[in-house]
């Protein structure tokens, strides 16, 4: 019988609305949060191997939002969706899971993944998931979350060693971003790309989360494409600076979804920008004062 090296613990106190996972893996911090905030990594390995996933939605920054199908051998298939509430690289993601194919919604679990930096170059992941009743928890474990978990992280271990390799490094250019997508949608990033740099030309470029950044004494805006929507990310405060112009969009917290059937607002997006530069300057004003 294989033996893995890393064992997965979970912590399940009788009467508790809580359960806690600790895990160890043989890889750097930096490494494990790009498998779980990189849409192409992510889909490795999440759940158990029997199971096909496919990612419906994936904005993995603060105020983004999640969905995914796994399907089984034998085509049944389960949904689960929950938001993003932080996401802080490299060390911690706070989001909500909600499993879809219970008879009635609202049994929301808030998870809580942090991760700690070992020595040797690897990490000790500690989660704490808070469900809302002992019996919601309960069934959870029953239904075989452990044994998901268990053979999850084992999937992770195989692709941690192989991310080591050049080869299977994330994207880490925006130029590499865009040019992985097909023409039509080359052109609309790049329309945003260059919209974002005239509106904030003191902004420098990056990938983080594995969306194109743009960061102004901290994360300006991320933006990114998806299977059905152009997905931008302004932060909470743009969000609501412009509520009633974004009325028409779905979105979250910090998060809008402008589907790609539909126009692109560009004015829209040169406003929203122009208001975050204000914003990130007035707070840079703030921080002088204050020495």
């Amino acid at each position: 019988m294989l033996t893995h090296k890393n064992q997965t613990h979970l912590t399940v106190e009788p009467g508790k609305q809580e359960l806690f996972i600790v895990r160890e893996f043989d890889a750097p911090r930096e490494l494990v949060f790009e498998a779980f905030t990189h849409a192409d990594l992510y889909v490795q390995w999440l759940g158990p191997r029997r199971l096909t996933m496919s990612l419906e939605i994936f904005e993995p920054v603060s105020g983004g939002r999640w969905r995914y199908i796994q399907t089984d051998t034998d085509g049944s298939a389960y949904g689960f969706h929950g938001v993003f509430h932080e996401v802080a690289a490299p060390h911690r993601i706070i989001q909500t899971f909600e499993f879809e194919g219970l008879p009635e919604s609202g049994h929301v679990v808030l998870e809580t993944l942090n991760l700690e930096a070992l020595p040797g170059g690897r990490t000790r992941l500690t989660a704490q998931s808070v469900f809302q009743s002992v019996a919601d928890r309960d069934g959870m474990v029953q239904a075989g979350m452990e044994a998901g978990v268990v053979d999850g992280y084992q999937r992770l271990d195989g692709l941690l060693e192989k991310m080591v390799k050049p080869s299977m490094a994330p994207t880490t250019s925006i130029d590499a971003y865009i040019a992985s997508y097909p023409k039509d949608i080359q052109e609309i990033l790049e329309k945003i790309r260059g919209i974002i740099r005239k509106a904030a030309p003191g902004a420098t470029e990056a990938m983080k989360y594995g969306l194109p950044t743009f960061i102004l004494g901290g994360n300006l805006v991320h933006f990114g494409a998806f299977k059905k929507h152009i997905g931008f990310y302004p932060t909470p405060s743009g969000i609501e600076q412009f509520r009633e112009a974004l009325s028409a969009y779905q979105g979250a917290k910090g998060s809008i979804q402008f589907p790609l059937d539909k126009p692109i607002p560009y004015d829209l997006i040169r406003e929203i920008v122009h208001f975050r530069v204000q914003e990130s300057q007035e707070k840079a004003q703030a921080r002088r004062k204050k020495k």
